[in-house]
């Protein structure tokens, strides 16, 4: 089996119940370090525009944009806006051996379909541990 399917299938396998307490304190504190700087570059000229032109697509009521509670969108414009504002300053966490910022890539979309699928917290948790663990090793 190649690395691309190994790595698949242990991202689609992996179960809340098989993570390690610190492992699940560590992926709370990224989600929050995430939103923090999300609610801070919400506040950027080029987020404001964005968050204008995506609020048009008020079809879908599948996610919320975070800074936008009344916002809700289809799920990749939530993953989208999200991860552009926590982005926009470049605050955002960095994995450095693989030079790489996840929270930005991770915690968007798994929130967005965390939401959109009506998935629990705990489901949130396993998708950014397995977000993380991926994307630090393809990095």
């Amino acid at each position: 089996m190649d690395l691309t399917k190994q790595l698949a299938g242990y991202a689609a396998g992996l179960q809340y119940k098989d993570l390690a307490e610190e492992t699940v304190q560590n992926a709370k504190k990224c989600i929050l370090d995430w939103a923090g700087v999300c609610i801070r570059g919400s506040q950027e000229t080029p987020i404001q525009i964005l968050r204008a032109v995506l609020g048009q697509n008020t079809g879908a009521d599948q996610a919320m944009v975070l800074t936008s509670p009344l916002l809700r969108t289809a799920a990749w414009d939530a993953a989208f806006l999200n991860g552009a504002a926590s982005h926009s300053l470049d605050f955002d966490d960095l994995h450095n051996a693989s030079i790489i910022h996840l929270a930005t890539v991770v915690v968007p979309p798994a929130l967005a379909m965390t939401e959109a699928e009506h998935k629990s917290g705990r489901d949130l948790i396993t998708a950014v541990v397995a977000g993380y663990e991926v994307g630090a090793r393809v990095g």
